[in-house]
């Protein structure tokens, strides 16, 4: 059965689809990768120098986009034991001289080395700490407990050995939990730990943990529930799904449940959790602990790969390959003005060719504002990924058998493209330039491949050239090719023999490999992180650095080929903080920023028409006004009309109270109800004639008269389809 892609029109018009988002605040540079943590107001970053040493910079975090340092200062370290920092305190295990330090940053401007415990510590694993005990697993010596209530002197008091080695020790309370690996047997498992009396921690249960690799990421994290405590445990089988344990009186553990959709690092504030999943961040309701409700979400594809998640409240910050900062206090809501159409199974790959976009096994044609008509089906092209387009051709490559393998479309029913040629070829990428067909081998060859199509149905593969490509435009004679190494230039006056010219070294590091686009002269290249680097080509052989186009959130990059919009501005999308942004190419030389949209969710620039840019993310095809200083996507606020509810949480029926106290006569309220995916379930009356305090009741079903599920869902009062106010109402069955 195939899947189905919903196509979303994000127009100022029509029907409506409710987001909620978190706001980014900051990205931290390369530099902070190897470890941040943050409390109180003040962030402490370890630097590596080398395997045993780092540099350890203290910052004042109050306003996270603009921290301010406070000290440096280089200590031993050993990475990969991980530190901790506990009530301004930090500790550093060091493995390899058989000693923890503990530094006070009770004056973050003058961390000093409180205390250094030298009680034979080489093979330390991991800490945790459970009131004024720290907990330290180690490789031969079990679980150690050290009373920490002394800062200046550290006793230690108790221990739990099982011959195994214990990589990691996670505790919460009276709780405490190890990871024994048996390096024999190649197994392991989590032990839990009663330690009501920390100098005689006492083994309640274990749990096993099957096909677990000692190399494996496991995390753990506990909630506490009024007189309950739940334990949330996922690892790399079943692609991290998560397990649920609570614990009876004596913390036996026992499982009550499981999630498919496996959060990775969690933290708690309040009734929320703030949970990593495979490629987004998610801030949970956690009203029912065995069925987190999903509230809000801030999703990057890549960039979320053994994550941490600490809360300095309101700021939550992901750290690791790229390190966020959001503020979880207002996770705003917003409207997408919406419009949806069923068109099929889609790729990620989209192309556009004037007023008809093309995915897999769907062809949309766009009405005259931008909006999408009905989608077309090509049986020919379900399957295959849309490569390459231009005004005559299609290259298209299949995604699996049979269909595996390129094909030559042609254009002259752009509705309905007929099979021209065909190619067995295992390409990653393919250009179409002209007459020419360039097609990156996907393979131990490194070479691309030149073909002459300008009979079609009769490629001839005309040359060759060594190395793999991003991106490549072709002006006059001059054939430019983006590299991950710089911008190589062929004289391509004779495609047989394409002579090369030159190479342009990148001087700034990439997170992307480099996307370009031309305009009057110009050639505008992304991918580098911070700016937009723009060369002067008006000698089309000869490039010239001419400057930058800085984005609006330091470390950022662009993460796709940029767009020239009908009016000559620039747009461009960004990889790391789910940006639209616009410039203006008054000065093509110093393009100047107009204003930019922020997105809960990555994605790339497809195509461009009508002042719209398309885009797809996951299976979700968007179309998109241009930014604007009055188009934004944040949702509009009105003071006066209001929604409440009660009872909330409701279990039969609760009443929505909307005041219209400056509706006036001619206000046409409408009230919905709308699931966390955005869809309206629930229509309710208003009576604009039955005065400015109204009452409605809603009993829990949707407009088919069925029962909805447990879950958080959300009131939006509106006019025309414009938003006056928001709500929130939780159903519990």
């Amino acid at each position: 059965m195939s899947k189905k892609l919903m196509i979303y029109v994000l127009l100022f018009a029509f029907g409506t689809q409710l987001f909620a988002a978190i706001k980014l605040k900051a990205i931290y540079p390369q530099s902070f990768q190897d470890r941040i943590m943050v409390e109180n107001g003040i962030m402490v970053v370890l630097q590596e120098i080398d395997p045993y040493s780092a540099t350890m910079k203290v910052y004042d975090s109050t306003d996270p986009a603009n921290l301010d340092l406070l000290s440096t200062m280089d200590i031993p370290y050993r990475s990969g034991y991980a530190p901790r920092l506990r009530n301004s305190m930090l500790y550093i295990g060091l493995p390899h001289t058989g000693q923890l330090h503990c530094y006070s940053l009770l004056d973050p401007a003058n961390p000093i080395l409180s205390y250094t415990y030298a009680y034979y510590m080489y093979d330390l694993r991991d800490m945790a700490f459970s009131g004024g005990y720290l907990l330290v697993s180690t490789q031969n010596g079990g679980l150690r407990v050290i009373d920490i209530s002394d800062e200046e002197n550290p006793t230690e008091i108790g221990s739990y050995v099982d011959g195994n080695q214990l990589d990691r020790v996670w505790a919460f309370e009276n709780i405490a939990v190890v990871l024994s690996y048996d390096a024999d047997a190649q197994s392991a498992e989590l032990k839990v730990l009663d330690i009501t009396l920390p100098a005689y921690p006492n083994f309640t249960g274990s749990i096993a943990l099957p096909g677990y690799d000692q190399y494996d990421s496991i995390y753990l994290s506990f909630y506490r529930d009024g007189s309950d405590v739940y334990m949330y445990m996922s690892y790399s089988i079943n692609n991290y799904a998560t397990r649920i344990f609570s614990f009876d009186t004596v913390n036996i553990p026992v499982q009550m449940g499981s999630l498919s959709d496996g959060h990775r690092a969690t933290a708690y504030h309040g009734d929320q959790s703030i949970s990593v999943s495979t490629m987004k961040l998610t801030v949970n309701d956690m009203l029912d602990p065995l069925q987190p409700v999903q509230m809000a979400s801030f999703s990057n594809i890549g960039n979320w790969q053994d994550h941490e998640i600490a809360i300095d409240y309101p700021y939550a910050y992901s750290l690791g390959m790229v390190a966020h900062c959001f503020d979880i206090s207002d996770l705003s809501s917003f409207d997408l003005y919406t419009d949806s159409v069923d068109a099929g199974n889609a790729s990620s790959n989209l192309r556009g060719r004037d007023d008809i976009l093309y995915c897999s096994d769907a062809i949309i044609p766009l009405n005259q504002d931008g909006s999408f008509s009905d989608p077309l089906v090509c049986p020919g092209l379900a399957g295959k990924a849309i490569l390459a387009i231009n005004d005559q051709l299609i290259y298209a490559h299949g995604l699996s058998t049979p269909n595996y393998g390129g094909s030559l479309w042609s254009m002259d029913d752009p509705l309905n493209p007929q099979l021209l040629s065909s190619f067995n070829t295992t390409e990653a990428k393919a250009f179409l330039i002209d007459n020419y067909l360039l097609i990156e081998e996907n393979s131990s060859a490194n070479q691309t491949l030149i073909y002459d199509v300008s009979i079609p149905t009769a490629p001839i593969l005309v040359s060759s050239l060594v190395g793999r490509f991003s991106a490549a435009i072709l002006q006059g004679n001059a054939l430019w090719l983006a590299h991950h190494t710089g911008l190589q230039i062929y004289d391509f006056q004779d495609p047989v023999n394409p002579e090369f010219i030159s190479t342009t070294s990148w001087t700034k590091p990439l997170r992307y490999l480099p996307q370009m686009t031309y305009h009057n002269g110009y050639l505008y290249v992304g991918g580098f992180f911070e700016e937009l680097r723009i060369y002067d080509m008006n000698d089309h052989h000869n490039p010239v650095y001419a400057g930058t186009a800085i984005l609006p959130f330091g470390y950022d990059a662009v993460n796709a080929t940029p767009v020239i919009s009908s009016d000559g501005e620039l747009l461009v999308s960004t990889g790391i903080a789910n940006h639209l942004v616009l410039y203006s190419l008054a000065d093509p030389a110093a393009p100047e920023y107009i204003s930019h949209l922020e997105l809960p969710f990555s994605m790339r620039i497809g195509h461009y028409y009508a002042h719209r840019v398309y885009i797809m993310h996951d299976i979700l095809l968007y179309a998109m006004p241009l930014p604007s200083q009055t188009s934004t996507l944040d949702s509009i606020q009105n003071p006066i009309p209001v929604i409440s509810c009660g009872p909330n949480p409701f279990t039969g029926h609760t009443t929505i109270r909307v005041n219209l106290s400056d509706s006036k006569a001619q206000y046409k309220p409408e009230l919905a109800v709308y699931n966390l995916r955005g869809q309206m379930i629930k229509s309710l009356s208003l009576n604009p004639q039955a005065g400015s305090l109204q009452e409605v009741l809603w009993d829990g079903r949707d407009d088919q008269g069925m029962l909805c599920a447990t879950g958080i869902y959300l009131l939006r009062l509106s006019e025309r389809g414009v938003s006056l106010a928001l709500g929130k109402v939780i159903l519990i069955k």
